[in-house]
């Protein structure tokens, strides 16, 4: 929906063939990070089945106070998102929350490091995306 921007990559992992020096990235097209996280945001609310992923994302940008979720622009663009023929009803039911918290060992703790899955908020994560959907759908 935003226009892509144009940034430098950069990865914890080395191969001597690669051909940029990661000290200083490599050039690459990406989302901005508003529509990279109102992404996210609809992706937590609306996925079947839903993936923890998206929740720990959320989590870890609140934490890094990375973007303001509040934002009228950036609700404007989840609403965007949310509009788009194909997405599911809105869904932040606790069975839905249960189905998420039943895959944090078996999907989310074996792709993070220790220190960063101890860290994370899932419950600062469900509480910000319940107030985006009591915004979005106007309660």
């Amino acid at each position: 929906i935003e226009p892509a921007i144009d940034c430098q990559g950069r990865t914890l992992l080395y191969h001597p063939g690669l051909a940029f020096d990661n000290d200083g990235g490599m050039p690459l097209r990406a989302l901005s990070l508003r529509e990279t996280y109102a992404e996210k945001v609809r992706a937590a609310m609306t996925r079947t089945p839903p993936a923890i992923r998206d929740i720990f994302d959320i989590a870890d940008a609140i934490q890094s106070q990375r973007i303001e979720f509040l934002d009228s622009q950036f609700l404007d663009l989840v609403r965007k998102k949310l509009a788009v023929p194909g997405n599911g009803d809105i869904d932040m039911s606790s069975s839905r929350r249960a189905s998420l918290e039943k895959h944090l060992e078996t999907r989310l703790k074996p792709v993070l490091r220790n220190s960063d899955y101890e860290s994370v908020n899932l419950e600062q994560a469900f509480a910000e995306i319940d107030k985006i959907a009591s915004v979005i759908c106007g309660g």
